[in-house]
């Protein structure tokens, strides 16, 4: 399966939201720094949305677009083993549909993960704290692909995360919290077995390996997320 390529802003544009947030953030505050005991729960859950384009324009590219949507839910439950540091798992789910008009090829893909993590935390004001979470992820799903010819290419995937966020921690009271997080360092892998059918041929198997470690900061890494503590 073909996965289209990044469509990345300027790092300023996205520095310039998350120091705005930071600020708008503590500027709401109004209370103490809010704290949890060691051996507390919370239920958590994120959400996370992109959409990417980009258009090519000129005598031979004209109209032709190249699109990615990412929509995420990642579930979670914390366990307080002091009040910086937490451990917890979060169960994911991740859906992606692309269109590219230039090949002629238009599929999506869906991976349900499973992600243990630790996270420490420390207060930076009234209310707010900074964190950072190493999780490790492993993750199967499937997608599908159309092709120019009218064939489609079905896929099985398999991917693995290990790595570092961080994010920022808002109290609105003992119970509620809400929070972004932003970026990713660390190293992913995808692994996938297509099925393609060629006409004459039948079904042919292909396997495909991908592989990467470093910064992300595009914006498919940004999540909001809701905290309830017990």
């Amino acid at each position: 399966m073909k996965i289209t390529k990044l469509i990345k802003l300027p790092l300023r544009i996205y520095t310039t939201v998350i120091f705005a947030a930071i600020l708008g953030l503590v500027g709401l505050n109004t209370a103490q720094a809010q704290t949890a005991d060691p051996g507390s729960l919370y239920l958590g859950g994120g959400l996370g949305f992109s959409s990417q384009s980009d258009k090519l324009e000129g005598t031979a590219f004209e109209d032709f677009d190249e699109s990615r949507t990412i929509i995420s839910v990642s579930p979670s439950v914390g366990y307080y083993l002091s009040e910086e540091l937490i451990a917890g798992v979060s169960v994911g789910f991740e859906s992606m549909s692309f269109e590219d008009d230039a090949e002629d090829i238009e599929g999506s893909q869906s991976v349900f993960s499973v992600a243990p993590f630790v996270r420490y935390s420390e207060v930076v004001a009234d209310d707010l704290r900074a964190f950072a979470e190493f999780s490790f992820s492993y993750g199967s799903g499937g997608g599908e692909q159309d092709t120019p010819g009218g064939n489609t290419i079905e896929s099985e995937l398999t991917t693995i995360e290990a790595g570092i966020r961080p994010g920022l921690t808002y109290h609105f009271n003992e119970t509620w919290a809400i929070e972004p997080t932003f970026g990713f360092l660390g190293y992913r892998s995808e692994s996938a077995t297509d099925q393609q059918e060629i006409p004459d041929e039948g079904f042919v198997e292909v396997e495909r390996e991908t592989s990467e470690f470093g910064l992300d900061i595009d914006m498919n890494t940004l999540q909001l997320g809701v905290l309830y503590h017990f």
